[in-house]
């Protein structure tokens, strides 16, 4: 029910489902959020072979368990995305606009993979399908988060800052 979510993934969907389901026929994507638009939900009605509306879910870790990456292809917002972070922390590989991992120094390529052009996502999707890469950059994903993101770095920065002050 976020607009930049909303109106990225329904663009997404309408340029390039057909495009991707044909390099990957058994592509299927889960979209994970609560209040869908109608717009949507009547896409996922259109390609429901190929297109899941879960809705909200209690817990991430089973849908993250089951999928090559996460997409985040977003066309505007601004901010941390926590979706990003989340999928990186449990290393699922992210594909993303520069919206979806704007102030998260990524290293593209190495820990995400970031793609701004959707007509792009099908080969990129694919790429991500090779095992040895798709591991690869789960490694690093988690490498990253833990070196950036993990509970005892972000205490250690705020034992710092607040050291300074005393």
């Amino acid at each position: 029910n976020i607009p930049h979510n909303d109106v990225s993934i329904t663009q997404f969907i309408k340029t390039q489902i057909e495009n991707i389901v044909m390099i990957l026929p058994e592509f299927k994507l889960i979209i994970i959020g609560k209040n869908p638009s109608l717009e949507l939900i009547e896409l996922s009605k259109k390609y429901d072979r190929y297109i899941e509306i879960k809705g909200y879910v209690e817990t991430l870790d089973d849908v993250f368990n089951g999928a090559c990456g996460m997409i985040i292809p977003l066309m505007f917002g601004s901010g941390v995305k926590l979706k990003t972070l989340e999928a990186m922390a449990k290393g699922l590989p992210v594909i993303a606009t520069d919206f979806g991992v704007e102030g998260i120094p990524v290293t593209k390529g190495v820990n995400c993979l970031v793609e701004n052009n959707f007509d792009n996502y099908p080969d990129v999707l694919s790429k991500l399908c090779d095992v040895q890469l798709n591991e690869k950059i789960s490694k690093e994903a988690i490498k990253f988060y833990n070196n950036y993101y993990a509970k005892d770095v972000v205490f250690r920065h705020y034992e710092d800052i607040f050291m300074i002050n005393d």
